[in-house]
């Protein structure tokens, strides 16, 4: 048990305060209020780690409800989805080149949703 413990610490960067989780999306800049997530005929890109599974569990997810995964960010994107367990950079500097993008884009009037994958998630299973 004492390497487990050590393990997930070593995962989540330290101990996090009693009753605390960590969850690096959480300041992320998520679309509010929160879209309603259609899948088909939708574009999806994924960034950071899921606790959902790897990313090509997400692409398949996506695909299997008639979405269309992307691996880049791109005008033609409906939705970004952030992983729950997000990035430690995160917290530190800039939220990485694909959420920038999103907010480039979406500076210039595209409308890109920028989701949590706890939404995401969420709208699948309804989906299904």
């Amino acid at each position: 048990r004492q390497e487990l413990l050590e393990l997930l610490r070593d995962l989540i960067g330290g101990e996090p305060a009693a009753g605390k989780t960590i969850n690096f999306a959480s300041a992320l800049p998520l679309t509010q209020p929160a879209p309603d997530i259609v899948f088909a005929g939708k574009t999806f890109c994924f960034t950071g780690t899921f606790a959902f599974g790897q990313r090509k569990d997400c692409h398949a997810a996506v695909a299997r409800l008639g979405g269309t995964p992307q691996d880049k960010v791109t005008t033609r994107l409906d939705y970004l989805v952030i992983g729950s367990l997000g990035n430690e950079d995160w917290m530190h500097s800039t939220f990485g080149r694909k959420i920038q993008q999103a907010l480039d884009f979406n500076a210039k009037g595209r409308g890109i949703a920028i989701v949590s994958e706890d939404a995401w998630a969420q709208a699948q299973c309804a989906a299904e």
